[in-house]
């Protein structure tokens, strides 16, 4: 998984971008991307805690469901692999 603070600075910056890159998706349904999306909450929760900590008044993290090498899955073009999620 990599980040990235979008913004003028990283100290101004309201929103991350984060992409998790997998070597597959099986089957490739909004269901499986939806629970990728229900398990990396926990994680993505500690982030936006320690946002809100720091002064960041309204977190946003942009999270991104990509293949090995950073594109959409093949078949996934209807699909939300895009998800914001903010506390």
């Amino acid at each position: 998984m990599t980040g990235a603070p979008l913004g003028e600075k990283a100290k101004q910056a309201t929103e991350y971008n984060f992409m998790l890159k997998l070597e597959q998706v099986s089957p490739i349904n909004q269901q499986s991307f939806d629970e990728i999306k229900s398990k990396i909450t926990p994680y993505t929760d500690k982030i936006l805690d320690k946002m809100q900590e720091v002064g960041i008044k309204y977190p946003t993290l942009k999270f991104t469901v990509m293949d090995k090498n950073a594109v959409p899955f093949k078949g996934s073009e209807h699909l939300t692999t895009t998800f914001f999620l903010t506390k």
